[in-house]
């Protein structure tokens, strides 16, 4: 900690920072770090701040603001642009804040930029802010970020869609995620409602999910919403199909009156086709094949 301004020193700050105060930030920060302000009898940063500079006092905040930034995220004296720093201020923590602009300079250089630009750092600070939620509020969300199973913004929503979700259901969905490794936030919103059913409307998709793992085909690790679409579509189909078979099977059995021509079988398959539609008389046809075979 450096020692406190003499009153000399600090009324020759206030001078040089008045006269230059779009680029005082390195004046403002020795005026606040050495607390110039106690020299003066003021009892507090802001009221000498807002005594000597009056409508121009928000400016001071703000080189103020961007003089600690830049001393914590680049202790070798780099300047930082101002809109870098106010990016920065969201993240109230300074090892967030050291984290985020490291991370800023890792985007830039994966998409190839000259340089870091403010669109980099708010990037990076909703990446470390995302960390810092998840880290709070679900530790197995946490571990699967620090693990880069999920990225940080991923994680975020999995636990802000986890919470909007029943207890029980909350607790069955973090079952899933722990044992197979789920990692769409969509999923766990669809898997909690399939869950969120009333008895006797129990999910056929979700039974056929506990059971193997998979989604459609995919593992739960890898599925999406666009799996479940799928299984879906496969549900209803493999549904419509075993409806359709059991009414094949339980038709009644209805006595029909046709007339049939002796001498004339054109007539007589025209009036057994109006009578049994094409399906019963194939099945008619079927079975005389199988009662010539039989008796010869």
């Amino acid at each position: 900690m450096p020692d406190d301004m003499t009153r000399s020193e600090a009324e020759a700050s206030l001078l040089r920072i008045e006269k230059h105060l779009v680029d005082a930030r390195d004046e403002v920060y020795k005026f606040y770090t050495r607390r110039g302000w106690v020299a003066l009898g003021f009892h507090s940063f802001g009221a000498c701040a807002q005594s000597r500079f009056g409508r121009s006092v928000s400016q001071i905040y703000r080189l103020k603001d961007a003089a600690l930034i830049q001393a914590n995220v680049s202790p070798t004296g780099e300047t930082i642009p101002e809109r870098h720093t106010r990016a920065l201020k969201k993240l109230i923590e300074p090892a967030q804040q050291i984290r985020a602009y490291e991370i800023a300079h890792r985007i830039a250089q994966a998409e190839q930029a000259e340089k870091v630009t403010v669109t980099h750092v708010e990037k990076a600070v909703q990446v470390v802010a995302a960390e810092a939620y998840v880290e709070h509020h679900n530790s197995l969300i946490a571990h699967m970020v620090a693990s880069s199973d999920v990225t940080p913004l991923a994680g975020k929503e999995m636990v802000e869609r986890l919470e909007r979700l029943k207890p029980s259901v909350q607790s069955y969905v973090m079952d899933v995620i722990a044992k197979h490794g789920l990692t769409s936030p969509e999923l766990v919103t669809e898997i909690g409602q399939m869950k969120d059913r009333k008895p006797g409307q129990e999910s056929k998709t979700l039974a056929v999910i506990e059971a193997t793992g998979h989604i459609a085909g995919t593992p739960i690790k890898k599925a999406t919403l666009t799996d479940l679409k799928r299984a879906r579509q496969e549900a209803q189909a493999e549904h419509l199909s075993e409806v359709l078979e059991t009414e094949r099977r339980t038709k009644a059995i209805v006595p029909i009156v046709i007339t049939v021509y002796r001498g004339d079988a054109a007539r007589t398959f025209e009036a057994l086709r109006a009578a049994l539609l094409d399906e019963g008389l194939g099945q008619l046809f079927t079975h005389m094949q199988q009662e010539m075979v039989i008796h010869g």
